[in-house]
Order: structure tokens, then sequence, then C-alpha cells
């Protein structure tokens, strides 16, 4: 789910059977994707230590800030 209108990737599950064939990286690139055509940098808020943190860090986002006990990741549009 993203929201198109703050430029955010609001939730992205995997149901615990189908996880490990790469559905969810596919997902959030199709969510990037979308929130790359109206935004330079996009964002999410996360826990830090969940395993989506991590999976998003190595998908390129990076933590910019503390939203409560969250963390707020950033990711920016690559050069075209």
């Amino acid at each position: 789910m993203i929201d198109a209108e703050e430029g955010s990737l609001f939730a992205a599950f995997v149901l615990p059977g189908f996880e490990g064939r790469g559905i969810g990286r596919a997902l959030i690139a199709r969510a990037e994707a979308a929130l790359f055509e109206r935004f330079d940098a996009i964002w999410l808020e996360t826990d830090p230590d969940s395993r989506a943190a991590r999976l998003y860090h190595r998908l390129g986002w990076r933590a910019v800030e503390t939203a409560g006990s969250d963390i707020r990741m950033q990711k920016r549009r690559p050069a075209s």
C-alpha cells in the first residue's frame, strides 16, 4: 500500500508461506516506481529492529530520523 498524496510506502506484507520467493522485493519495487513518478524522495516508517527494516536497508532505504518508537526511512529517486 502506498500513499500517493504523501509519498510514502505505507505497508508491504507477504504471507509467511510465501516468504523468500522475491515477492516482497517485487511489491516494494512496484510501490517505489509508482511513488517515484510523483516524488524525488519517498519515505516509510517502521520498527528499527524489524526484519522489514533490514530488508528496506538492503533495498537502499536509509534511516533519516526517529519517529516515536519507529524510524523514518527515505529513498531518493535513482539518477537516470
